[in-house]
């Protein structure tokens, strides 16, 4: 049985107390000692705190397990460390501070252009709840979510339509006076729609854009709107 042991990071000759136990070596140890892999561990935990924050956030269930073990094993350190705390946040305010903590860094990551992953991340971890608030969002802003619509809808067409603002559809809201461009309905659901499609080489300016309720915007295609105009006067005479 080693008694001592060399640490090859700061080169002193130790007892094996000083190195972590490591039971698939021959040592029984590990290679470097307790200190080295102190300062080795808060290096990394200061290089990539991402890495860290998600860590802690996928195994906190674990780490809360093994914590109430701990303290059931030695509750007279784990008295003093409560008293070193001093009035500092209970030990769910301190999870609930780390969740938090990983949400920021989530969200720092979507500020950076990382948008999808930001939202699978949040779909995974709690799928009806993120649905249930991108639908409530939908309710509270209907011109908002028409604008990132027709956005992604123009990036995969390769439209420009960085000029499109809320401020443009509420012109439009009030030119139309609240009602359908083709059927006249009052607008409860709808749509932003392009008199001359995308697809067939129109563009965003202001002249070929209209609210259209969703009945129209659907049955309408790929028409032009005197095509649809059209289209309507013949189910009225039908």
């Amino acid at each position: 049985m080693f008694l001592s042991k060399l640490c090859p990071q700061c080169g002193l000759t130790k007892p094996t107390t000083e190195f972590y136990r490591r039971p698939d070596r021959a040592s029984g140890v590990q290679s470097r000692c307790k200190a080295c892999c102190r300062v080795r561990g808060t290096s990394y935990r200061r290089a990539h705190p991402e890495v860290i924050a998600a860590w802690r956030h996928a195994h906190r269930k674990e780490l809360a397990a093994g914590l109430r073990l701990a303290r059931q094993a030695d509750p007279e350190r784990f008295r003093g460390y409560d008293k070193k705390r001093n009035g500092t946040p209970s030990r769910k305010a301190h999870d609930r501070d780390r969740d938090r903590t990983a949400d920021r860094l989530i969200y720092e990551r979507e500020r950076r252009g990382d948008r999808s992953a930001y939202r699978k991340e949040l779909y995974r971890r709690d799928p009806e709840k993120y649905i249930r608030r991108v639908r409530e969002r939908q309710k509270l802003d209907p011109l908002g979510t028409l604008v990132r619509t027709q956005r992604y809808r123009s990036a995969k067409l390769g439209v420009d339509m960085s000029g499109l603002v809320k401020a443009l559809l509420d012109g439009l809201a009030r030119q139309q006076d609240g009602r359908c461009f083709y059927c006249h309905a009052v607008l409860v659901r709808f749509d932003l729609d392009h008199k001359t499609p995308l697809a067939r080489g129109g563009d965003s300016s202001i002249d070929n854009l209209c609210l259209a309720c969703r009945h129209c915007n659907r049955s309408k295609h790929t028409q032009t709107a005197e095509e649809f105009f059209v289209t309507l006067s013949r189910r009225v005479t039908a």
